[in-house]
């Protein structure tokens, strides 16, 4: 039973991220074309100075929590995507992805609460 318990946030984190990819393909953000690799080490948060906010969730952000997820580990918490979402991504067609993103915050918020993502 605590295996189950243990295993819910990382399901639950699973198919939101799921949900984004589905959303940022949805608003015509995806990219087929990966950024070089410098560009994804950037040593700004979101890699802003490199990179546009729907890539850091496509080529960093996604690939991330795939692992973390995969390996059982420590999810992030209070993570506060929305706010650089709402200042970058643009207006139009992105307000499903923007939504999930509120989400996705939500959830770790919830998690930091309940100590799960340290579990």
């Amino acid at each position: 039973m605590q295996t189950h318990v243990l295993e819910q946030p990382y399901l639950r984190v699973s198919q939101l991220l799921k949900q984004l990819e589905s959303e940022i393909r949805g608003a015509g953000l995806w990219s087929e074309v990966a950024p070089d690799e410098k560009a994804l080490q950037s040593a700004l948060s979101f890699c802003c100075d490199t990179l546009h906010f729907q890539q850091w969730l496509q080529f960093v952000f996604l690939p991330k929590m795939h692992t973390l997820i995969k390996h059982k580990q420590s999810l992030p918490s209070n993570m506060l995507l929305l706010p650089m979402a709402e200042e970058t991504l643009p207006v139009d067609n992105t307000h499903a992805l923007k939504d999930v993103i509120g989400h996705l915050d939500a959830y770790f918020s919830q998690l930091s609460m309940h100590s799960v993502v340290d579990a």
